[in-house]
């Protein structure tokens, strides 16, 4: 193979490599990190009525919570145990610690308070869990 058969190999190579990484910088992460040692809770367009909202949380299949929301808005929490490694998130429920939990692509509707919420669950870019809450 000649130098300049190698080169333009190489950087070929390389050109694909750069564009690769750039694509995924910004795409979101479809599992848990096991270095992010914290999570978001994002509840928007909640009524004032239907406001003290438990949920419960399952890390590493044990049951933690209530965490009461008494308010719109997005909340960071720290996961619970030593970290990293950061627990694994398995759910959220709302309303009641006996489930049906919500998980990543499985969202749930939950009755709390006599209201409708919707727990949707992502993972931010950096891999960190995410849950969303909205009125159905």
């Amino acid at each position: 193979m000649t130098r300049r058969k190698l080169l333009s190999t190489f950087i070929a190579l390389f050109a694909m490599t750069l564009v690769t990484l750039m694509a995924d910088a910004g795409s979101a992460s479809a599992q848990q990190n096991p270095k992010c040692c914290t999570y978001t809770v994002n509840i928007q367009g909640v009524g004032a009525d239907c406001f003290r909202v438990p949920f419960w949380i399952l890390w590493d299949n044990t049951l933690v919570g209530p965490t009461v929301l008494t308010s719109n808005g997005v909340f960071n929490f720290q996961v619970p145990g030593n970290c990293p490694p950061a627990a694994l998130f398995n759910g959220v429920s709302l309303g009641t610690p006996n489930g049906p939990f919500a998980t990543y692509n499985h969202p749930v509707q939950f009755r709390v308070n006599g209201c409708c919420l919707v727990a949707r669950i992502t993972y931010d870019a950096d891999g960190c869990v995410v849950i969303y809450i909205r009125p159905c």
